[in-house]
């Protein structure tokens, strides 16, 4: 009977440690964002430069503007699209309306897996300002983050359930096993 209990106790220590081993697994956030740094002159949008990093973007369509645009996948499918208030136009300090020809400005983008164009248009025109090609910027961070889940084919050992989920089943599981203990006890008396 001794023996029976302490083998049943060793079984509930180690799924103890297993499950604390599956908890291990960080559940971190790997939102990516791509950042555009761009130039508007002369009826012209310049790329400046692209760079891709961990973030979370603005959320994209609530803005009304004069620049339309699109974000595309490599085969051409659309993904987003939003509209982008005019950048030449700024307000002063005086909180009048003030047109310049150059202005820089800055986009932050969301970041899908297929991702890999952003085609801005004048609404205006329907003239295409720029198409900005992503596939340096994500190859650059690709290399400097080989082991990002979203990158990496195979990021380890993972148990097809996390979080709560896991805790509930090792609950029961464990739960289980002490009726299982007590019952025996019992019945040995």
């Amino acid at each position: 009977m001794k023996l029976h209990t302490l083998a049943i106790a060793i079984i509930i220590v180690c799924l103890f440690f297993v499950v604390q081993g599956c908890g291990a697994y960080p559940n971190e956030d790997y939102s990516k964002v791509l950042i555009l740094h761009l130039n508007y002159s002369n009826g012209t949008v310049n790329e400046q430069s692209v760079e891709m990093q961990y973030g979370h973007p603005p959320t994209l369509g609530f803005q009304a503007g004069d620049i339309h645009g699109s974000l595309k996948t490599a085969s051409g499918a659309v993904l987003q699209q939003f509209d982008l208030w005019d950048p030449r136009y700024q307000l002063s300090d005086e909180g009048t309306l003030v047109y310049s020809n150059t202005a820089d400005f800055t986009l932050v983008m969301p970041y899908y897996n297929n991702q890999m164009t952003l085609d801005l248009t004048d609404k205006r025109t329907g003239a295409l300002l720029k198409t900005v090609n992503f596939s340096d910027a994500i190859n650059r961070f690709q290399s400097i983050y080989p082991g990002d889940p979203s990158i990496a084919p195979n990021p380890g050992f993972r148990l097809p359930v996390q979080g709560s989920t896991l805790y509930l089943i090792a609950g029961c599981l464990l739960t289980i096993l002490l009726i299982a203990v007590i019952l025996s006890m019992v019945r040995k008396k």
